[in-house]
């Protein structure tokens, strides 16, 4: 998930009983056509099941480094704001583990024409 204003994305790891090791997994983002930002995640972050880890881009005034419940991407100001957005997760190996998309709807046609 990523927070609307782009300043935060949490990774959670919903397992009831599996830690997941993500060290060195790839975070990429993709803004409405905007070139993909793309965050390594430090080695030695491991998300205990039940848990999440929040990857902080620089800005963000809660922006604190305190593994391994959360990051600061001091490389970026912002993971990117707009009505359409996508962001997934790598692996070491380069699998996909993970992906979310974001659309902002402000309306729609048929909604225009209710009585």
């Amino acid at each position: 998930d990523c927070a609307p204003d782009g300043k935060c994305i949490t990774l959670e790891n919903s397992s009831m009983d599996k830690d997941v090791d993500v060290s060195n997994w790839t975070l990429k983002r993709r803004v409405e056509g905007s070139p993909e930002i793309s965050y390594t995640i430090p080695y030695g972050l491991i998300i205990k099941h039940g848990n999440d880890l929040k990857i902080y881009a620089r800005s963000a005034q809660n922006a604190h480094h305190r593994p391994p419940s959360q990051v600061v991407n001091d490389q970026l100001d912002s993971w990117g704001m707009g009505t359409a957005c996508e962001t997934k997760l790598f692996n070491e190996q380069g699998e996909e583990k993970a992906s979310h998309s974001q659309k902002i709807v402000f309306g729609s046609e048929s909604s225009r024409h209710l009585p």
